[in-house]
């Protein structure tokens, strides 16, 4: 029988590391009744690749669009964070996300617009976000679905994709021939000049999550016929 020979470096499966969520998954209110939104989870896509827990596809497109936040280097839900509210009594809140990037901590607030507006959620953050410790966040923000249009959340899950699928020797390739590129382009042809098939297209799509490559129109979705420009080295995100 002859036996295969692996390679050192042949890629082998690792499992995720686990949630590092502050509580449980909860699929009841208060009352008991079972609670009708989406509960699922996925793999973290920046720093460890570690599992992430989300109660409602508006958590899962607010994870998505941090995972994609430049300089973001770690992402943790359910964080837990004690204060003193307005009667003066001791209490808690559950941020949903906390996202660490490579200037502050951001405590992360999801919630329907509308149910924040109704029960006056904003002013809850407020008195939260006087007493937020700097060791536990910079500052506190409140993301509902009016800050993530659709073509935001549709680039945040093709950036969350590609980085799960990393091809380093591909990236070095679009890297070269951007280099020799002063002038903005359509990803397509940039893709067709280096000559590796639809792999360049992913390899954009991480270059412009890292600050490599600009789109032309900030904010427009991310697609073939997709404007391009090259920054200045000095000016590449770090």
């Amino acid at each position: 029988m002859n036996l295969i020979e692996v390679p050192e470096d042949y890629p082998v499966h690792r499992h995720p590391a686990p949630s590092c969520s502050g509580r449980a998954i909860s699929l009841t209110n208060r009352s008991g009744v079972p609670k009708t939104s989406t509960r699922g989870s996925h793999v973290c896509s920046i720093g460890e690749p570690r599992v992430m827990f989300f109660e409602s596809t508006l958590e899962r497109r607010a994870q998505l669009r941090a995972f994609a936040h430049p300089g973001a280097v770690r992402a943790e839900e359910q964080q837990r964070l004690e204060y003193i509210d307005a009667a003066g009594r001791r209490t808690h809140h559950w941020f949903d996300l906390l996202l660490t990037t490579s200037r502050e901590v951001i405590a992360i607030a999801v919630k329907p617009y509308d149910i924040a507006e109704r029960s006056d959620f904003r002013t809850l953050l407020q008195l939260i976000a006087i007493q937020t410790p700097k060791h536990f966040a910079d500052r506190v923000v409140l993301v509902t679905e009016r800050n993530l249009p659709r073509d935001v959340v549709y680039n945040a899950e093709l950036i969350h994709s590609v980085r799960l699928d990393p091809e380093p020797d591909v990236d070095e390739v679009v890297r070269a021939k951007i280099s020799t590129i002063p002038e903005p382009l359509r990803i397509n042809d940039l893709t067709t000049r280096c000559g590796i098939g639809g792999s360049a297209f992913r390899s954009v799509v991480r270059l412009i999550a890292a600050g490599e490559i600009n789109l032309a129109h900030r904010g427009s979705r991310i697609a073939p016929s997709s404007l391009i420009s090259f920054p200045a080295v000095g000016d590449i995100c770090s």
